[in-house]
């Protein structure tokens, strides 16, 4: 399943915007895979509720650690359902942070067969882009792989305590495998909170480092299948597996 959410502004779409022979989308089901393609609140496909209107306050009272908790958990497990097999997940940019959040969840990751994060976030201490440095000084706890903090009142309500509680990546099995690859020019996930990441979990990822990548290059580069994917795809087919991706 590929999943990618820029802050809440990209669809599933964006898997495809490259060429057809660059997409990953596309690449992946030229391999065989059972490609699956997540959408989630606040993107332009996700304009629908069975109760609210998408003007109503009520339909935007969400937060990105929801995705994580509900929206993706529920599409991995509907995939389950309908293929009886465990997925493959891609993740990229929000999706990674989203990703992380959800495999702490024992009865979400069971169904999970690998994950590959491309550009992961988690840590956010180090980011250089200054709209984004301006949202997580606003709504996270930096230093910490945390919660929404709605603010002290909200927090201590929703909570139970005043500082939203941290997801613990030490959660996330060691036996599940794990592939990520991230750039020496991506002003989001940084080297520096990358490792941090990775000094947290349990499991030591296959990695793939490229000096010359920004963020968005990791979904639109010219050489994406050179340099990424087919790696990644190796990864996959090392497991033995035809699980849906």
């Amino acid at each position: 399943m590929l999943e990618f959410w820029l802050f809440e502004c990209g669809g599933g779409d964006a898997w495809f915007l490259d060429s057809t022979e660059e997409s990953l989308g596309f690449i992946l089901a030229d391999y065989g895979f059972d490609v699956w393609v997540a959408n989630v609140r606040g993107t332009h496909w996700s304009h629908g509720h069975v109760t609210l209107s998408e003007k109503s306050k009520g339909f935007w009272d969400w937060s990105w650690q929801d995705l994580a908790l509900y929206d993706l958990a529920e599409m991995i497990c509907f995939i389950n359902l309908k293929t009886s097999s465990k997925i493959f997940l891609v993740g990229h940019s929000q999706g990674t942070i989203v990703s992380l959040a959800a495999l702490t969840q024992p009865d979400v990751v069971e169904m999970v067969e690998a994950a590959a994060l491309l550009s992961p976030i988690s840590y956010l201490d180090h980011i250089t882009a200054p709209l984004v440095r301006r949202m997580v000084s606003m709504h996270l706890d930096q230093g910490t792989f945390s919660q929404y903090d709605y603010g002290f009142f909200k927090n201590l309500r929703l909570y139970g305590q005043t500082k939203p509680p941290a997801f613990d990546l030490t959660r996330i099995p060691k036996s599940l495998p794990l592939w990520m690859s991230y750039g020496g020019n991506d002003a989001l996930a940084d080297v520096i909170d990358v490792q941090h990441t990775l000094n947290e979990l349990q499991s030591t990822p296959e990695l793939v480092y490229l000096e010359n990548y920004g963020h968005m290059d990791f979904i639109l580069s010219i050489n994406g299948k050179e340099d990424l994917y087919n790696n990644m795809i190796g990864f996959f087919s090392s497991l033995g597996k035809s699980s849906s991706s």
